[in-house]
């Protein structure tokens, strides 16, 4: 079945914009009109945007010992939930302007876990909205085939605050910790499971 989407962003009317937080997250007060499924119009609708800009994602794959390379570090929103926050998570970071999202993969891999891999080593995986319901941000998720001997121990940038330690995880182990909630964020879910589901186009690079 080929999706044709009823509607179009140009039958959408913004009213009003307005930027009520600006710092380092970005919050905008919106006023639009849409139309509706019974063909008549929504009238006016006011909707709270955060705006976050787009992201790169990382799920890094060790052929040769069946494992990834995550990262762990805190999370400010599973804490405030009353959760663990101290994630496992895929490499991942918010591109800059005029960054590609190729540019931002390989930055992202080396600053996090201290790998160098190049553009040409980037499997392309799918481009997502992690929130659509109340966030701008698209993420565009990679895989890559990785030595995990040359992970470093512990990363991140002083000047950001980051905290990260380097895990090498037993992919069987991450494909269960999916299953049971253990590996609980989207990006991170969704790298592993794809690896689970498609790894032999990953294999098929190395023949």
């Amino acid at each position: 079945m080929q999706y044709k989407p009823p509607f179009a962003n140009d039958d959408v009317k913004l009213l009003k914009s307005d930027r009520v937080y600006d710092g380092f997250f970005k919050l905008d007060k919106i006023v639009i009109d849409h139309p509706r499924f019974d063909g008549g119009r929504s009238g006016p609708v006011q909707r709270e945007l955060m705006v976050r800009g787009h992201a790169v994602a990382v799920v890094l794959y060790d052929l040769a010992q069946h494992a990834f390379v995550l990262i762990e570090q805190f999370r400010i929103g599973p804490w405030y939930s009353g959760t663990n926050p101290w994630l496992l998570e895929v490499v991942a970071g918010m591109c800059e302007k005029g960054e590609s999202n190729e540019a931002v993969a390989v930055r992202e891999v080396f600053e996090e876990t201290g790998i160098d891999i190049d553009e040409q080593d980037l499997y392309y995986i799918t481009r997502y909205y992690p929130s659509p319901g109340g966030i701008d941000e698209q993420v565009t998720l990679y895989a890559a085939l990785v030595d995990s001997s040359k992970a470093a121990q512990f990363a991140g940038l002083e000047s950001e605050h980051e905290d990260i330690r380097i895990r090498v995880i037993d992919a069987d182990w991450a494909f269960d910790a999916c299953k049971r909630g253990v590996i609980d964020n989207s990006a991170t879910i969704m790298g592993i499971q794809w690896v689970q589901l498609y790894g032999d186009d990953l294999k098929q690079r190395t023949l």
